[in-house]
């Protein structure tokens, strides 16, 4: 029951809207068991299961919420948000708005910069992905405690340089393709690992991919380490789905590698 001094709009100011939640949500709700957590969403079947209260908070989306967290000081929202799929055949981040309601199988960041976003899509952040998380038959499951709690952050990482602005040129020509092609992005990046394609759009994204890389090696001081960017077959990948363009094994296993667990034991 809402207070009726209540300054805020409830769920009964849309009955439209709750009409259609409780025509296809509340019978659902309703065949949950007797455990305290079953019966929280039974009584509240118009409200979502997990109200991701934190991440709201932390996207400065925080005033939808009656109840903060302890110390919490209210701020301007983010205008845009990181997301990426926790189960995928690529990691692919996204920029996108902050004020959607997120999907349970989405890792978000609050820190929505072109500088993050081109970090998070580089080959080194993949490369200690995969290293680092578990996977899902073929696929990367990617869980923000082993991927990315433990990834060493490059000392020269700023959201005013370089690197920002390869991120969000990247992000633009990305969404522009999808557009063009009527394609997600499974399908684009199918595009993008296969050699035989040399279409101008996804040479353009090869070209700035690279830049992306050599840019975030430099971030962390390593300019002496040769990437050669390619066609490579990598090996921690299925057999019959290995070939990638992305750096060589010889960077990726013999200098990237161990560099970059030098900078996580030195954190």
């Amino acid at each position: 029951h809402v207070p009726e001094d209540f300054p805020g709009r409830v769920a009964t100011d849309f009955p439209e809207l709750l009409g259609i939640v409780k025509q296809h949500v509340k019978p659902e709700r309703d065949k949950l068991g007797r455990t305290p957590s079953a019966q929280g969403y039974k009584k509240f079947w118009w409200l979502f299961a997990r109200n991701a209260k934190g991440m709201f908070h932390a996207i400065g989306r925080g005033d939808a919420f009656i109840r903060h967290p302890v110390g919490w000081i209210p701020s301007s929202p983010r205008t845009q948000v990181i997301c990426l799929a926790q189960i995928s055949k690529y990691l692919l981040p996204a920029l996108v708005p902050s004020d959607i309601v997120y999907s349970h199988r989405l890792v978000v960041f609050s820190n929505g910069v072109g500088a993050m976003f081109a970090l998070l899509q580089s080959s080194i952040h993949e490369a200690w992905a995969r290293k680092q998380a578990a996977t899902l038959e073929t696929r990367l499951s990617y869980t923000p405690t082993d991927a990315f709690e433990t990834f060493p952050m490059p000392p020269l990482l700023s959201s005013g340089g370089d690197l920002e602005t390869l991120g969000l040129e990247y992000s633009s020509i990305r969404k522009d393709l999808c557009r063009k092609t009527s394609c997600g992005l499974t399908e684009l990046y199918n595009a993008f690992h296969h050699p035989g394609r040399t279409d101008s759009g996804i040479e353009q994204l090869r070209e700035i991919h690279s830049r992306i890389d050599n840019q975030v090696v430099h971030a962390y001081g390593w300019s002496d380490l040769q990437l050669n960017h390619g066609f490579h077959e990598v090996p921690y990948l299925p057999e019959n789905d290995r070939v990638r363009f992305t750096i060589s094994e010889t960077a990726r296993a013999k200098g990237l590698w161990g560099r970059a667990v030098v900078v996580n034991h030195a954190l």
